[in-house]
């Protein structure tokens, strides 16, 4: 998990094994308990809450819709389950098969919760597909994409994200397992 363009590479905590992926190699994440871990004390460039914005984006080939799946979180303290320890939130499928949730969270009143959720059935399984997750802070729009393609669209208001946490977790939500 190096880093390619700067110096949050990431560990793998369970395991890992890797597969071919739309472009190059690709985690293969066994969806009971292995994930990506980037701790960010070392290095404050994934706090993007600091800038005017954020793109959080990336290929998956989910191999199941009819469940939550996260892609990525931002945590405060790994495996705990308060929900003032999460942050940003990009999630497959979470209240409805196929769909995309963004929790945009805030740092006002420790984490409130901003979500933005795409209809039913965008995203399917056994296929490559990139999402993406747009915030622009000075607008406080929120945009959701797939292929490229707008799927979701709100103005959740101007405010700080979430995103100083020590742990940025791909694939996984520590307490409640990948």
């Amino acid at each position: 998990a190096l880093d390619s363009v700067g110096t949050n590479n990431g560990t793998f905590p369970n395991g890992m094994s890797f597969v071919a992926g739309e472009v190059g190699t690709a985690f293969n994440l066994n969806g009971v308990n292995q994930f990506v871990l980037v701790q960010t004390w070392t290095n404050s460039s994934l706090n993007v809450g600091l800038s005017v914005g954020f793109t959080i984006e990336g290929w998956v080939n989910p191999a199941n819709v009819t469940v939550a799946m996260p892609v990525v979180e931002y945590e405060r303290i790994l495996a705990s389950p308060t929900g003032n320890d999460v942050g940003v939130q990009l999630y497959i499928s979470s209240g409805a098969p196929g769909r995309i949730r963004a929790n945009v969270k805030d740092t006002i009143g420790i984490g409130g919760d901003h979500v933005l959720d795409s209809a039913a059935g965008i995203m399917t399984a056994g296929a490559w597909q990139h999402m993406a997750l747009t915030y622009d802070k000075a607008l406080g729009l929120t945009v959701l994409y797939r292929n490229g393609v707008v799927v979701a669209q709100a103005n959740l208001g101007s405010f700080p994200p979430s995103t100083a946490f020590t742990n940025f977790v791909i694939g996984a939500r520590t307490f409640n397992g990948s």
